[in-house]
């Protein structure tokens, strides 16, 4: 490997890595709110719950007299819980998508270009290991086979 690629990758490895940083970051964001959120409904749910047992108790009193147990017993009863809102989805969908110059890339499509390149680039090698560097300024994604990088392995994005 030439001296001007050990640049490149160490560029592209410094990038990448900054990039998982902010993405570590924003995961431990998200993830203290949900728990924020799970808590929070919690809490809702519990004070629901007390709620739903006072109203209960005071019907089963009203109900004792004819009159008002009549009333009582034609209004509907309220069951079920109502859905927590906020938080993160188990179903939770996300994407990364890197932005530069005008141009959207996404990071799947991106994964899917470099798998397919390495399968075609060592077709005789079982791969291990994928690693993937992103370099804006050229337009293009790098990826290091099995901890091998070589000039070839270049996908222009």
């Amino acid at each position: 490997m030439t001296k001007q690629d050990e640049n490149i990758l160490g560029s592209l490895k410094g990038a990448l890595d900054e990039g998982a940083d902010r993405l570590k970051e924003t995961a431990k964001d998200v993830k203290g709110k949900a728990k924020e959120a799970s808590a929070s409904a919690g809490k809702k749910v519990r004070a629901a719950g007390k709620t739903a047992k006072a109203v209960a108790a005071k019907t089963r009193k009203k109900a004792e007299t004819p009159e008002e147990g009549a009333e009582a017993a034609k209004a509907p009863a309220k069951r079920g819980r109502k859905p927590a809102k906020g938080g993160v989805s188990k179903n939770l969908k996300s994407k990364v998508v890197f932005q530069f110059y005008g141009q959207n890339v996404d990071a799947d499509e991106v994964l899917k270009k470099a798998t397919k390149a390495a399968q075609k680039a060592c077709p005789d090698q079982q791969i291990k290991s994928l690693e993937i560097y992103v370099n804006g300024h050229e337009g293009a994604a790098y990826y290091v086979v099995n901890g091998e990088g070589k000039s070839e392995y270049r996908i222009d994005l």
